[in-house]
């Protein structure tokens, strides 16, 4: 029972990574920034809708699982670049304070 409780609630560096970068891509979403949050997201979904399409179409051993690491490799790469360009713009200039002081990253 306690290696049970043990794996199905332990989180994974990845899936700690992942909640970090979703924290931050969900912060434009609550302070006027929707309408660049949304143009991100639809056209890295756009993107990576293409990709995996062609990838399916072309290449004979793209299975569910490799899928499934473009899929990570993409939010990754795509999460970081969000951040990036959000931290270079100043979105979060008024709430780093509040953020690297509480738990809210």
């Amino acid at each position: 029972l306690d290696e049970f409780l043990f794996l199905h609630f332990s989180i994974s560096p990845i899936q700690i990574t992942i909640l970090f970068f979703e924290a931050v891509g969900a912060i434009p979403d609550v302070t006027n920034k929707e309408r660049a949050t949304n143009i991100y997201k639809v056209s890295h979904e756009v993107i990576e809708f293409a990709v995996v399409w062609v990838l399916f179409a072309k290449v004979e051993e793209f299975d569910l699982f490799w899928m499934g690491v473009l899929q990570l490799i993409s939010t990754l790469i795509g999460l970081v670049g969000f951040s990036a360009v959000t931290v270079k713009l100043g979105w979060f200039d008024p709430y780093w304070e509040g953020l690297t002081k509480s738990f809210a990253l």
